[in-house]
């Protein structure tokens, strides 16, 4: 018979194996070692830094790794977050949404994970499902580890944009405790989507906003310029909301509304709002933006996924400043 030791093992090495053999049916892939969370090397900044502030934010960064090969000749299919290079892909993301989002008012907890790279959202959705369980555990690892070590008991929301986005919403269906939920004061999981089954299945988790000032819920967004931009990696939007004038109607918001989006000025070596940038309404629970040019973040190389209109790599920044105020708004009525 086996020993509980062996039969560890025994467990241990059936999960590697399993892991091996999912993304590694692709040949030439390799899997980066697991993170230690314990270890401030894997978090945006140094775990021991004192906490002065009475909420969180746990931020999740989109998609930085775009694949190709590594120095081997293997297929890229996952961030090395062992590498400091790697880690530096995801830095000026994570700073900008500390700065921006954070400020001054709230604690900043941003975990390094080994997400997936762009190259895999085309591979079959066999391998692709298997390469994503591993970022999601990760993440889930490294929430645990933060609600154990740093939250104290606090208060926090969730915040991410695209993958990071998708990452949170498996975090609230897997990887969430009651107690955990209930201290949650909402999730902005912006830039993905999530399908009526799971709204429906996981119901006590993904609750999607309706006002300005729900707990407990899920805010999400995805912004056009045009509904025929709509991406084919997030081809339906089963629930959205105005960031601008918080509701899920389709009513019109004016540019006067939109308080401004705010970016890092070089010359001024400063953050700057913009504000009252566009007019704002909801087409089928897409964002269309009335006064954006579209080649403000149109991207060439990704035009197959983010077609001229599409306003994907925006959605994490378009509207912070009516963000900032709204986050102000649910800790008031959380309190």
């Amino acid at each position: 018979m086996l020993n509980k030791k062996n039969k560890f093992k025994l467990i241990l090495l059936s999960s590697l194996i399993l892991i091996f053999c999912g993304c590694n049916s692709q040949p030439n892939v390799n899997i980066p070692p697991k993170p230690d969370y314990s270890n401030s090397e894997f978090w945006f900044e140094n775990l021991n830094i004192e906490s002065d502030k009475e909420v969180d934010i746990f931020y999740v960064y989109p998609t930085v790794t775009l694949g190709g090969k590594d120095d081997n000749g293997n297929d890229i299919y996952f961030a090395d977050i062992t590498k400091p290079e790697v880690r530096n892909e995801a830095y000026s993301n994570q700073n900008y949404n500390k700065n921006v989002y954070a400020a001054d008012e709230y604690n900043f907890y941003a975990p390094f994970y080994r997400q997936i790279s762009f190259n895999v959202y085309g591979l079959d959705e066999k391998t692709f499902k298997e390469c994503f369980q591993i970022a999601v555990q990760d993440v889930i690892d490294a929430f645990k580890y933060y609600m154990e070590n740093l939250n104290n008991g606090r208060p926090y929301f969730l915040l991410g944009h695209s993958q990071g986005s998708s990452m949170l919403i498996e975090l609230l269906k897997h990887g969430i405790s009651d107690d955990e939920f209930q201290n949650m004061i909402a999730a902005y999981t912006i830039g993905y989507s999530i399908s009526e089954a799971d709204i429906n299945k996981y119901s006590n988790r993904l609750i999607p906003a309706q006002d300005s000032c729900d707990l407990n819920c899920i805010i999400l967004f995805n912004s056009l310029t045009t509904i025929d931009a709509i991406s084919p990696t997030i081809p339906i939007s089963d629930i959205g909301i105005n960031p601008v004038i918080w509701t899920t109607e389709t009513t019109f918001a004016p540019r006067e509304l939109h308080l401004g989006y705010s970016l890092y000025d070089k010359t001024q070596n400063q953050y700057v709002i913009t504000p009252n940038a566009t007019g704002v309404y909801l087409k089928d629970n897409y964002l269309i933006c009335t006064d954006i040019d579209p080649y403000q973040c149109y991207q060439e190389d990704f035009k197959e996924s983010f077609p001229l209109g599409n306003l994907h790599f925006m959605d994490s920044w378009l509207y912070s400043e009516n963000l900032r105020l709204n986050m102000a708004c649910r800790v008031r009525f959380f309190r």
